[in-house]
């Protein structure tokens, strides 16, 4: 995370301190919130019936629950805490705050790219359903 970045959720984000194992977000749950970790790390899985398949591992300074809040949508994944975690919470009013303040055209690129990635998510998702 660069020191910016770094700054700026210092002065505007408020934080939040998870437990090893503590689900901080479940697959299907309305998105709320993204977050960013400050320190620890989390384990993104997906929840099935025949038990839980960890996919990433994410580490200081990564962002997660994103889609979900910039789409206004449900979480595709889980993710809980590996150790003890301190996370950056980010509601729809900080990040709506920011989108504000881009440029239109910007706004308009990062509407067509999460639109991208919510069809590729929802394909993949779709063929690892199809596969089991």
């Amino acid at each position: 995370m660069n020191r910016e970045l770094s700054s700026f959720l210092e002065s505007t984000a408020k934080t939040r301190t998870f437990r090893d194992g503590e689900v901080i977000v479940r697959q299907g749950q309305l998105g709320d919130c993204a977050y960013v970790v400050k320190t620890g790390a989390v384990i993104v899985y997906r929840e099935s019936n025949s038990g839980d398949l960890p996919l990433a591992t994410l580490g200081q300074g990564e962002i997660f629950g994103e889609m979900a809040l910039l789409r206004f949508d449900t979480y595709t994944l889980s993710v809980k805490s590996d150790g003890d975690s301190v996370l950056y919470i980010l509601p729809p009013s900080l990040v709506n705050d920011q989108i504000r303040q881009t440029p239109p055209m910007i706004r308009q690129i990062l509407s067509a790219l999460l639109d991208r990635m919510h069809e590729v998510n929802t394909a993949l998702l779709d063929l690892d359903q199809t596969s089991r």
